[in-house]
Parts: C-alpha cells; sequence; structure tokens
C-alpha cells in the first residue's frame, strides 16, 4: 500500500513539473505574463507539496497521511494538467507565428501604402528615392535601404543613389557589384543580374554574403532583401532592405515589398519620361523661339534689296532676337584677308571709326579656341580692338562667322557689357541661324528664285515619272510627257518620235499643243530634216529661229500655219541604244541657260528609259503569250496522240474539256484557275501513257490483276505531271476524276468534298460525254438513257451540286 502511495506521489510530482515547464514556455509564446506565470507557479507549488508529502512518506514521518482516494484523483487531474498544456503549446506556438507573420505583412503593407503616397506627391525622382528609403525605415522598422543603379562600366558597379537608416560608411566599404564574380554574388548583385528578388535570410551563413558579412554583422543587419528595378523590361537597379532578426522576409512580406519596388520602378520610369517630355517640350519652346526668330529675320531682309539696308537689318534682328543692345557685323576683305567693320546697331559712332579689321588668320585662331564666344574680352589684352571694347565695358563677345557657298563673307558680333555673360547653347545655335540668314540674304531674291525654279523642274520630273511608270501603254506615258512639257515648262509644243530600229525610220508617238495635225504623219528616215540629223549625229539640235532657216517646217504650208520660232530636237538614249527624238517648239524667240537644258536632257534621259522598258516589257509579254500557246498546243498534242493510241472517239477531249470550262465557270470557279481547269481536262487520261498496249487496247474485259494496273493511270498522271511546274495547278482532274463521291472510286478512295471541286465538274462531264459517244463495245446512249444514269449516280458517282448544275446547263444548252 504503501509502495503504491510512493507510485503515485512520484507520478504526480512528474505530470506536475512537465506542465509547469510547459506553462512558463507559453509566456514568451503568448506574451501574456501575469497569465501564465500564475498558472505555472501554482502548478509548481502543488508539485512541491506532494514533493514533501513524498520525502516524508518515504523517510517513515509523514505529519498527514495521505488519502489514497484523493492522491489517484490528484494524479489523474496532474496527468489532464500537462497534457492540456502541452496540446495547447503548438496552438499558442502557431498563432504567435500567425501573428509575426501578420505583423510582417502589415509592416510591409503600410510601408507599401506610405511609398505609394510618396510616390504620388513626389515628382523629383532623387527626392522620391530618398523618401522611400525614409519610409522604409521609419513605417517598416527595418535597419537600413538604400537604392543602387547598375553602372555600365567595365567593372559592373552598383551606384547608391540613395539610403537611409543605419549606414556608418557600409556603403562606401560594400563596393557591390553586379558582374557575375564574388563582388556581384550577393542580393543586390544577383537581383540585377536576374530580374529577380535575392534574398540573404541569415547574413551569418549565407556563403554568397562573405564579402561584407563582417561589416553587415557589425551594424546589426541579420537578414536582407535586394528588390530589382525594371525600365522596358530592363533590370537598371535595386531596392535594398536589411533588417535586424535573421529571415525577416517570408513570402507574403516578399510580394509586399516587391510590388513596392515595381510601384517604384514605374514612378522612377513615369518620372524620367515627364523630365523627358518637359526637355523635349523646352527644348521645341526653345527651337519654336528660334525658328520664330530666324523666320522674322528672313521675312524682314528677304524684302530688302539695298545693301545697306540688309546690313542694318541684319544687326537690328540680331540684337532683338539674342535679347541684347548691341551687334555688330564684319565684311571679309579677301584681297587683304582682314575683316572690315560694316554695319552696327547700338553702338557709338566712334566705334565704327575705331574699329581696326582683325586679319583673318587672328579670327581664326580665335574662333578655334574659344568656339563662338569669348567669355571676358579685358582678360585678352592681345585681341584687336581691346582697348576699344574696355572703353565700352565690352565684357563677353558671341560671335558666328557668315558663310555661303563654303566661302568666307564676315564676322557677326554680339556684345554684352558690364558683365561677364554665359551664352546657352540655344543661343548660340540662334546666333548661327542668323548668320546664315545674314549670308544668304544679299542673293535671297535670286536664291528663291532658283530654287522654285528647280522645284518646279522636279516636281514635273516626279510627275512624269509616276506617270511613266505607272503604265505599260508607251504612248500613254508619252502622251504625259508632252503635256506636262507644255503646261509647266514654258514649252509651246512638243512631240516624241519613235525610232523603228529595223527601217531607221523615225514615226510619230506623240503630241502636244499643235494647231494642226501635219506632224501626226511624220516619218523621217535617220539623217533626214533636223530631227533625222539629231537622230543620225546623236546631238541637241537647237535652232533658234525658224523663219531665217530652210527647213521642212518652213516648206510645208501647214507647218507655216503654226507659226513655230524656236525649235530643239533632243536625241532620245538609254544603253546606248537611240529609242527616238524629242522635238520642242516655241512660237516665240527661246534661249534657255544651262540649267533649262540640262533638265531637258534629263527629262529625254528619263523619257528613254521609258521607251526602253516598255519596249521591254511588250517583248517579255509577247514571248510569255507565245510560250503559253506552245506549251497549250504541246498538251493538246499529247492528248491527241494519247486518243490514237486508246482509240478514243475522235474529239473526246475538245468535247469534255469545252463541256468542264462551262461548268466550272457556271459554279463559280476563278477564272484565273479556268486555264488550270482547261490544262487538267486536256490531260485527263495522260496518266495511260503508262499502261501497256496489251491492256490499254484489250478488246475483252479486264481481269482484276489488268484492271489494277488500269486503275493506277491517274498516279501514273501524278508523278508524270508534278515534276513539271506549271502543270502542278492543273494536277486535281488527272489525279482526282476517278474518285466517286461515296468514296468507292480510285485511286485513294476520297469522299466527297475531299475530292478537289473540279475533279467532281470533270467526273460528270467526262461520263455524260462517254455515254453519248459510240465506242467498239457498245452503242452511244440516247440523251434521255443518259441524263437518267447521271440523276441515278446523284449522290452516289457524283456530287449532287455539280450534278444539278450540269443539268441546269445542259438545260439552257438545249433550250
Amino acid at each position: 500500500m504503501e509502495g503504491d502511495m510512493v507510485y503515485i506521489l512520484a507520478t504526480s510530482i512528474i505530470f506536475q513539473i512537465a506542465a509547469a515547464v510547459c506553462a512558463f514556455k507559453l509566456i514568451k509564446t503568448t506574451g501574456n505574463f501575469k497569465a501564465w506565470t500564475a498558472i505555472s507557479i501554482a502548478i509548481a507549488l502543488m508539485a512541491i507539496r506532494r514533493s514533501i508529502t513524498l520525502y516524508q512518506l518515504v523517510t517513515g514521518n509523514p505529519s498527514i497521511e495521505p488519502d489514497m482516494t484523493a492522491e489517484l484523483v490528484a494524479l489523474v487531474i496532474s496527468a489532464l494538467i500537462t497534457v492540456g498544456v502541452i496540446w495547447i503549446f503548438p496552438i499558442f506556438d502557431s498563432i504567435k507565428k500567425v501573428n509575426i507573420a501578420l505583423q510582417k505583412s502589415n509592416r510591409a503593407l503600410k510601408t507599401l501604402s506610405e511609398c505609394n503616397q510618396s510616390i504620388i506627391r513626389i515628382s523629383n525622382e532623387a527626392d522620391l528615392m530618398q523618401e522611400i528609403c525614409r519610409v522604409i525605415i521609419e513605417v517598416g522598422d527595418y535597419q537600413l535601404a538604400w537604392v543602387g543603379f547598375a553602372e555600365q562600366d567595365r567593372e559592373k558597379n552598383v551606384r547608391p543613389v540613395a539610403q537611409y537608416g543605419f549606414e556608418e560608411g557600409y556603403l562606401e566599404q560594400a563596393g557591390i557589384s553586379w558582374a557575375n564574380n564574388k563582388r556581384g554574388k550577393g542580393p543586390t548583385g544577383t537581383a540585377i543580374r536576374t530580374g529577380k528578388p535575392s534574398i540573404a535570410r541569415f547574413i551569418l551563413t549565407d556563403p554568397n554574403f562573405t564579402e561584407w558579412r563582417e561589416a553587415a554583422l557589425a551594424r546589426g543587419y541579420e537578414s536582407s532583401i535586394a528588390l530589382p528595378l525594371f525600365t522596358n523590361d530592363k533590370t537598371f537597379g535595386a531596392l535594398n532592405i536589411y533588417a535586424s532578426e535573421p529571415d525577416a522576409f517570408d513570402d507574403a512580406e516578399v510580394k509586399l515589398l516587391t510590388e513596392l519596388a515595381n510601384d517604384l520602378s514605374y514612378a522612377i520610369n513615369a518620372i524620367r519620361i515627364r523630365h523627358e517630355h518637359e526637355q523635349a517640350e523646352e527644348q521645341i519652346s526653345q527651337q519654336a523661339a528660334r525658328i520664330k526668330a530666324l523666320l522674322q529675320t528672313a521675312s524682314r531682309l528677304n524684302a530688302q534689296l539695298d545693301f545697306d539696308t540688309v546690313l542694318r537689318a541684319v544687326c537690328e534682328e540680331t540684337a532683338s532676337a539674342m535679347n541684347v543692345s548691341a551687334a555688330w557685323i564684319n565684311l571679309y576683305d579677301s584681297e587683304r584677308e582682314e575683316y572690315t567693320y560694316a554695319a552696327g546697331f547700338g553702338l557709338p559712332s566712334e566705334f565704327g571709326l575705331n574699329y581696326q579689321p582683325p586679319p583673318r588668320k587672328l579670327v581664326d585662331q580665335i574662333a578655334s579656341r574659344f568656339t563662338m564666344v569669348i567669355p571676358d574680352v579685358q582678360a585678352l589684352s592681345e585681341m584687336p580692338n581691346a582697348k576699344l571694347c574696355a572703353s565700352l565695358k565690352i565684357r563677353t563677345i558671341a560671335f558666328a562667322i557668315l558663310q555661303r557657298e563654303g566661302q568666307v563673307i564676315g564676322l557677326l558680333s554680339v556684345p554684352v557689357f558690364g558683365e561677364v555673360h554665359t551664352f546657352s547653347q540655344n543661343e548660340l545655335e540662334l546666333l548661327q541661324g542668323l548668320s546664315n540668314q545674314a549670308a544668304q540674304a544679299i542673293n535671297n531674291a535670286c536664291l528663291f528664285t532658283k530654287a522654285q525654279r528647280r522645284f518646279e523642274q522636279l516636281n514635273t520630273l516626279r510627275e512624269i515619272d509616276i506617270a511613266i511608270t505607272g503604265s505599260v501603254d508607251l504612248r500613254v506615258s508619252l502622251s504625259v510627257l508632252v503635256e506636262k512639257l507644255t503646261a509647266q515648262m514654258n514649252v509651246d509644243a512638243a512631240a516624241v518620235l519613235l525610232l523603228n530600229p529595223n527601217s531607221q525610220i523615225l514615226n510619230y508617238a506623240a503630241g502636244n499643243g499643235f494647231f494642226t495635225t501635219a506632224l501626226k504623219n511624220t516619218h523621217l528616215r535617220v539623217g533626214d530634216g533636223l530631227a533625222g540629223k539629231a537622230a543620225l549625229e546623236r546631238r541637241v539640235i537647237h535652232i533658234p529661229d525658224l523663219t531665217q532657216e530652210e527647213t521642212d517646217f518652213q516648206r510645208s504650208p501647214q507647218l507655216r500655219s503654226e507659226k513655230f520660232i524656236s525649235y530643239f530636237a533632243i536625241p532620245l538614249i538609254s544603253g546606248g541604244q537611240l529609242k527616238g527624238i524629242l522635238e520642242i517648239f516655241n512660237r516665240q524667240k527661246f534661249e534657255p541657260n544651262s540649267e533649262w537644258l540640262h533638265f531637258m536632257e534629263t527629262l529625254a534621259g528619263q523619257a528613254a528609259i521609258a521607251i526602253d522598258n516598255t519596249t521591254l516589257f511588250d517583248n517579255l509579254q509577247r514571248s510569255n503569250t507565245d510560250l503559253v500557246i506552245a506549251y497549250d498546243n504541246t498538251l493538246e498534242g499529247w492528248a491527241k496522240a494519247l486518243e490514237l493510241r486508246d482509240q478514243e472517239t475522235e474529239g473526246h477531249t475538245q468535247r469534255v474539256t469545252k463541256m468542264t470550262e462551262q461548268l466550272a465557270r457556271e459554279m463559280g470557279v476563278d477564272e484565273v484557275k479556268i486555264t488550270n481547269v482547261r490544262r487538267g481536262a486536256i490531260l485527263h487520261d495522260i496518266g495511260k501513257i503508262s499502261v501497256p498496249d496489251n491492256i490499254l487496247l484489250k478488246p475483252g474485259p479486264l481481269n482484276e490483276k489488268e484492271w489494277e494496273i488500269m486503275r493506277k493511270h491517274p498516279v501514273y498522271a501524278y508523278e508524270l505531271l508534278s515534276t513539271v511546274e506549271y502543270l502542278r495547278m492543273a494536277l486535281d482532274i488527272p489525279y482526282c476524276h476517278h474518285e466517286k463521291w461515296d468514296g468507292t472510286g480510285y485511286p485513294r478512295g476520297l469522299k466527297g468534298e475531299q475530292i478537289p471541286l473540279v475533279a467532281r465538274i470533270f467526273a460528270v462531264i467526262d461520263v455524260w460525254d462517254a455515254l453519248r459517244s459510240d465506242r467498239p463495245y457498245r452503242k452511244a446512249w440516247s440523251e434521255p438513257q443518259a441524263l437518267a444514269y447521271i440523276k441515278e449516280q446523284s449522290g452516289k458517282h457524283f456530287d449532287p451540286v455539280v450534278v444539278k448544275n450540269f443539268l441546269e446547263m445542259y438545260g439552257k444548252m438545249i433550250g
């Protein structure tokens, strides 16, 4: 009895100690200090009380005799308490882990929210990245946050551009790279290189963090994450976050932080795009202002003809456009090789009187040294007119050399008084533009007229070129040529004579601007007349005044009525071959310049090329037509030879070909495909050429083995024709005309619409003609018999739709 009591007490004590220990651990797990401390103490006191009782019982001096029933109940209760505490411990541990995860997620979510607010609020890239780092530290309670950009240098360094938190020189010492080496193996380099988040969950043991472990641990960094930043699917940097606890970034937090990095990427890209747009708008605004100033200057200069007025206008417009108070212009004296003062604006009269012309050599040296701007004139005592500029307190001078057609003609200068001034690139570009305007102003009207004339010529040439290349009819192209000449090139009349290379006769081809039809009957032998002479000598013939020359134009009454004065005959030559003559007439004296003559020769060359190309095209078309006819005649010869060998009814191939074409058209077969339908019908039995005579010409019925050979003739047709490229599109009928709608035909047993439409059409026509023709073994069927058979085989041998269309067509033929 006493031994049982000892066992019960000892067991109760063990259970109670275990329960007390578990209850004590739950203090940390649950964070509820008071409750679990009281429970663990109470359980411990129970264990102590029973330990005392057990001790007294073992030593034989119990102060109170323990009750067996009570102790058994206590044992059961102790066991239940122990089991309950042990059972509940994992639940509270899981709850703790969930709470920690929720805290992390909430932390990341709050950080994301605050960062998004910053993204909305801040429009400066550097300020935004710094603010994001600050929010990550202060709101997210991390140790360090920084943004690094991937440099495109040889070492592929990562350059920190923003950071916040406990850093103490860590980034300066880190030397992080995104190259695939030991300095690029860390989270930052890996994230940039792979475009995916990279996490160092345990910096203490992470093998990829060896390079930075000591410095990181010294600053309390236990784990870190690097999140890639993207632009146009290309990684340009990384957002890096360091935490003070190991394994600080769970999946949910990583997901939210990745979203933060993506938002930051988007914001940086948006800021950059906005900045680029602002820069572009600024550039456009500056360019617009520059263009406006240039246009205003050009407008004024182009309206001036007087040389001195132009010079003054240049100075005034330059000062106004550059927003300065003065400007002057020098002209280059090529004999003396110096720049003389020519005009000024906003300068006292003594400036021009006392100005010493600088030599070109010195100006070139200054221009190569300072590139349009002398920053401080007073610092260059050796510069010509330095004392003069000092007396007027001129400190900075911007200048541009005036050039026209590669020749230096002067110097345009803009002074700034009283202070050293920095000219912007836009201002210098404006000055250069103004100098260009000034250089061209003297001869501007002449240049404009010349440019306008050239534009009209080029436009005429382009229109003629479009007309020529857009037509394969030579007479249409030549008609457009002479029409454009008379309409746009100050020509009263024009005609084209084409050379017949065989007869060496020049024949009228096209003309415009004539009052009579006399020239339409022109047939000149090479060497005769002005056009014939130009053809023979292959050179331009020009008659300034036809009234003073004894020519055919004066001998013909009709041509005299045209009242032509000036005449040109221009040979049309392409590839060294004479193609014809272009004749140009004017009813008044016309002495063109070399530019007009050059343009006409160019136009004549274009016309000659058009004639050559059209002739080649016509010859090619004719050759192609002849070739097609030859091909088709060859096919018909094959078919005729096969009819003779097969002892077919004469004309069978021609009849079935004609009816097949007709029915194909009735059923909407494209006209382009009709050619292949005709060729296929002609060659429908070409495969029989490979069938031995003893089978093909056998007077009696064929046995099964002979039929097997006979049924191969569509395959023989395929093998024969498929090697001929231009007949491949015609294979449907020779290969498939023995197939049947119900699938019982040969050679492949095709069924229904698996059979090509043209083969289904031909099958009906072929059987119809065979039934209506006499054969050695039977007389031709009557029309009712043949029609009845065709109808009866609809849906079996023949396509019902084809039968229906055949019957309708046949009804029209006999109706």
